[in-house]
């Protein structure tokens, strides 16, 4: 498979985590349940002593010392020489919780007879069974060889865990977090045609325990971007998630950085790319506090009567940075007919590959936004960019404008009125939808 997909393989490793995770929730969408997933070995294990922890510890700490803490291929066979040995009768679900990160990264086949264990221990109508299943979802796509294959394969299994009937008293418990992250892992289209996203839309509330923020974030952000799902379902979720990131905001004591993720995830989810007021609309307002160039626009409304292509990025953003030939292609193509300006904001740091400095290239400008804005000046004329750069007063993940991830492209026409959103400049029609525009 691609690395794409074993990256997200590895991070199966922040599903598990997500294990920890807690809620509360009070209704359920009553939809059909599927059958539950197939069973790999259902033969019932016998009951055995478990194992210790100073046992399960000696294992984490021997894997780690093989290893150093990376994860690459020979730590899956290293991985797999420490776990195959190990008598799954003897192993509790707090065993696979402590040992997530290696179970995670197991070889398919010690995957399979573990798994055998969990099935018995989902038998379970508990707590403890709700978490079995919950570890089974996890684990239901080790075999897969594409993506298409991995959701097929998973969905049954959350589904079979969402209606165990421990799972209501684990999520109370403290103990069936993974629900959200293990449904943000699948297809964004596939979590509402398997009516999954619908589920989980239902569990979102400003009564949500804070620990699901992270969780629920990654679930209904990702389920957003989905182009097939019911408007009103989607609607459904934006207002349910915007609602529970509000109160989360409203009330937690956060680490700084979770709560600028979390306060972004809040203004996006309120913005007007998620309520569906942005494609056909005049553009969002965009206030300018430094940009390139001649004659340097104060707002994005100062470039009306021209077609627009913002592309929003940072110049820690290597994908960014690999677009750039093709920007410098379009304005050269296009010369001053479009406008094409380069979004970021403030970042508090700096990138420049051809730099120097303690760090190669990065430069820390925390509370400094002038300096920022004179690397600019030098990373502009280091990257042979041609086109208009700006400093946005707007974050570069722009609520509005739904940005998630950089780069990021909208197209705005001549009038102001914006056209496409959510762009790669590589797409093959990308320079047809400019010229449409300027018929």
């Amino acid at each position: 498979m691609g690395q794409r997909y074993r990256l997200l393989v590895l991070g199966g490793v922040v599903v598990a985590a997500g294990l920890w995770l807690s809620g509360v929730f009070d209704r359920r969408s009553g939809r059909q349940q599927p059958p539950p997933p197939a069973e790999v070995r259902r033969e019932m294990l016998p009951e055995a002593t478990p194992y210790s922890d100073a046992e399960i510890q000696a294992i984490l700490d021997a894997v780690n010392q093989k290893t150093g803490g990376r994860l690459n291929q020979q730590a899956v066979l290293v991985i797999g020489e420490y776990l195959r040995p190990l008598d799954p009768a003897r192993l509790t679900i707090d065993h696979f919780n402590r040992l997530a990160a290696l179970v995670m990264n197991a070889p398919v086949d010690v995957k399979d007879a573990w798994d055998a264990r969990l099935a018995q221990l989902a038998e379970e109508g508990t707590i403890e069974g709700a978490r079995a299943a919950l570890w089974r979802a996890d684990l239901a796509n080790r075999a897969a060889k594409t993506y298409e294959e991995a959701d097929r394969l998973k969905v049954p299994a959350l589904w079979h865990a969402i209606h165990h009937p421990g799972f209501l008293p684990a999520v109370r418990a403290v103990k069936a977090g993974s629900v959200f992250t293990d449904t943000a892992f699948l297809n964004a289209e596939t979590q509402w045609s398997s009516g999954l996203a619908q589920e989980l839309t239902g569990l979102i509330s400003p009564e949500l325990s804070v620990k699901y923020a992270s969780a629920v974030r990654y679930f209904a952000e990702k389920a957003l971007t989905a182009k097939a799902n019911a408007p009103e379902d989607r609607e459904r979720l934006r207002q349910a998630a915007h609602g529970y990131f509000s109160a989360v905001l409203d009330s937690a004591d956060l680490p700084e950085r979770q709560r600028r993720e979390l306060r972004l995830a809040r203004d996006r989810t309120g913005g007007k790319a998620a309520r569906g007021e942005l494609i056909g609309r005049p553009a969002p307002p965009m206030t300018f506090l430094w940009s390139s160039g001649d004659a340097p626009p104060k707002r994005l409304a100062d470039l009306r009567g021209k077609v627009v292509v913002l592309d929003f990025w940072a110049t820690w953003c290597a994908p960014c940075r690999a677009s750039f030939p093709k920007l410098k292609a379009l304005q050269a193509r296009y010369g001053d007919r479009v406008v094409v300006v380069g979004v970021t904001s403030v970042q508090g740091r700096h990138v420049n590959p051809k730099a120097t400095g303690d760090v190669p290239g990065l430069t820390d400008t925390t509370g400094d936004a002038a300096r920022e804005f004179r690397l600019m000046a030098d990373f502009i004329r280091d990257a042979g960019i041609t086109w208009r750069i700006a400093f946005s007063e707007q974050d570069a993940f722009n609520p509005d404008y739904g940005v998630m991830a950089l780069p990021h492209v909208a197209i705005i026409d001549a009038k102001g009125v914006v056209r496409h959103n959510g762009l790669r400049i590589e797409d093959p029609e990308f320079e047809g939808k400019i010229d449409e525009l300027l018929k």
